[in-house]
């Protein structure tokens, strides 16, 4: 996700006091201008990323499609020699830029975004801690850090990361969501880090899944990341998981996610022993690609197991890092 070009919020605001009062410079025209120009030039500099990479993309999806002659390119060795040219245009462009605007944190942390689509996601860390040197207080960066650190395999630095983002920036749910999966995807380290057990860490995430949802209520992986987080805990309120389901149903759903709601109900009034409430959610199941999962869960039902004997049946789906 390439979320720090987009989530970037600047305030920037001079403010002396004399007398009691809070006055503002004056902006010269000579700043506005140059002002204007410098986001021209940022503004030009980000089409020229994201142009570059979707022709890099459609290049390859050709390639890979035999459709090489489409490009231009009759050898794989052309096509890597005409993806490394323009990839070199872009950063040649960034490096130009920000030499010229040493200070402009929004660039450093697009560059590190590109840095990182291509694959260079040393270099592109880096910018990144730059660009948050120069701003502590952008939530963006802070996110960008956490998902890599997160990816790398140092939860504890990506845990960090995304509490300063939701600090800096409470109403972005895609925050509270990065974090709810590193607690629950690495809930021991997260227990080394803050305390607490690893039950508590998981109803934590369970918190922040419910956060991200609520913040963005038409999203179907935020709503479906918290209900499915109730398998996962020791002692889980499954009336609250029903409801975390049918919640679901407010949404815009496709058939397939309709259908994935109806299971996933189905299991969890398996688990209470609610076999007749089972199938009927079993019955309204209609995607071919869930018709093995709805014969499996039938096959419980009709045997009217008690809840303890279902539990490997019912395995939840782990909620994955976006």
């Amino acid at each position: 996700m390439r979320t720090g070009r987009w989530l970037i919020c600047f305030a920037l605001a001079w403010t002396f006091s004399a007398q009691g009062q809070t006055n503002t410079p004056p902006v010269t025209t000579t700043d506005t201008n140059a002002a204007e120009r410098i986001e021209a030039e940022y503004q030009a500099l980000l089409r020229l990323d994201d142009a570059s990479l979707t022709e890099i993309q459609e290049m390859i999806k050709k390639w890979n499609a035999q459709q090489g002659t489409e490009i231009g390119v009759t050898s794989e060795e052309q096509l890597q020699k005409q993806v490394r040219s323009k990839i070199e245009a872009v950063k040649q462009s960034y490096q130009k830029f920000l030499h010229a605007n040493p200070k402009h944190v929004r660039a450093m942390i697009a560059y590190g975004s590109f840095l990182e689509d291509i694959q260079e996601e040393a270099e592109g860390v880096q910018w990144w801690l730059k660009a948050r040197d120069l701003d502590p207080k952008n939530a963006a960066v802070r996110n960008n850090l956490a998902n890599h650190y997160s990816h790398s395999g140092e939860p504890k630095r990506a845990i960090e990361e995304y509490e300063a983002a939701i600090q800096i920036q409470p109403s972005e749910p895609v925050y509270h969501f990065n974090l709810g999966n590193t607690l629950y995807l690495f809930r021991r380290d997260a227990v080394a880090l803050k305390g607490g057990t690893e039950a508590e860490m998981l109803e934590r995430a369970l918190e922040c899944f419910r956060k991200a949802r609520d913040l963005e209520p038409g999203n179907y992986d935020y709503a479906t990341a918290y209900a499915e987080t109730f398998y996962g805990l020791k002692n889980p309120n499954w009336q609250r998981a029903i409801e975390g389901w049918e919640y679901c149903f407010q949404l815009d759903l496709t058939p397939l996610q309709r259908d994935q709601v109806h299971t996933h109900l189905a299991r969890v009034n398996l688990r209470l022993g609610k076999t007749a409430k089972a199938k009927a959610y079993l019955e309204r199941v209609q995607s071919e690609q869930f018709q093995d999962i709805r014969q499996r869960l039938t096959d419980i039902a009709n045997r009217q197991g008690t809840p303890t004997e279902i539990v490997e049946d019912l395995s939840p789906d782990t909620p994955v890092a976006k």
